[in-house]
């Protein structure tokens, strides 16, 4: 909910300029956020929401690439003139554009080595429970392409201590897939702190055993699989 009044999510249209992305849209029609491909949006209490999304290593002065968690207060948001424009502004440097609205925000490095890491975050950020990423790992001067050879990470959250765990997907990293037609999109726990489980695109859905590296149980396998939006 915003000043204007509920706010909607809506694809952005067909076409190259459009392909990927989402718009945030007041009542009256206007643009006041816009999404892109692989970026992730949380609703929280009091009108907020989260957005996160992997930053390429150009956008990264350290060159190791970054996950870039951004805070949101919807009553702040406000009509994008020039939705054209903004979509020139969206890309492997930022999946998310917003004109106003920012309350807080933090860069989480891909280059930290796989285990358990403490790391610093906003006051605004405590209480918003775990966080379940997916990310690209750079650790080791590994390379920002993943094309090729991916080097795909879970990363569990936890905002409120300030943890954070980096878990290799073994079963993904090492399996047979095209990982230029095949890819895991997300990721969520079950309730009352069950097992992860998951799903890709031209994959499936999944369950990851105890060890959070590998799959325990395809809960659908289907290499035509899209799943649903």
């Amino acid at each position: 909910m915003a000043a204007a009044g509920v706010l909607r999510w809506q694809s952005a249209g067909e076409g190259s300029l459009h392909a990927g992305k989402t718009l945030l849209t007041t009542p009256a029609g206007g643009v006041v956020a816009i999404t892109d491909f692989q970026c992730y949006v949380k609703p929280l209490a009091e009108g907020r929401f989260l957005v996160w999304y992997s930053a390429g290593v150009d956008a990264d002065p350290t060159g190791a690439g970054q996950v870039w968690f951004r805070l949101f207060d919807a009553s702040q948001l406000v009509p994008i003139p020039d939705a054209t424009a903004a979509y020139a502004k969206l890309g492997f440097q930022s999946r998310f554009y917003a004109a106003a609205g920012e309350v807080a925000s933090v860069p989480l490095s891909t280059a930290l080595e796989d285990g358990v890491h403490s790391v610093s975050l906003p006051d605004l950020f405590r209480g918003m429970g775990e966080l379940l990423v997916l990310a690209a790992s750079t650790a080791g001067g590994r390379d920002g392409n993943h094309w090729d050879t991916p080097h795909l990470r879970l990363w569990i959250l936890d905002t409120q201590a300030g943890r954070l765990e980096i878990i290799p997907q073994d079963w993904y990293n090492e399996g047979p897939y095209d990982f230029g037609y095949q890819w895991v999109t997300r990721v969520a726990r079950l309730p009352n702190g069950g097992a992860i489980v998951g799903e890709g695109i031209r994959l499936g859905v999944f369950r990851l055993d105890s060890s959070n590296r590998r799959v325990g149980e395809w809960l659908v396998e289907d290499t035509f699989y899209h799943g649903e939006h």
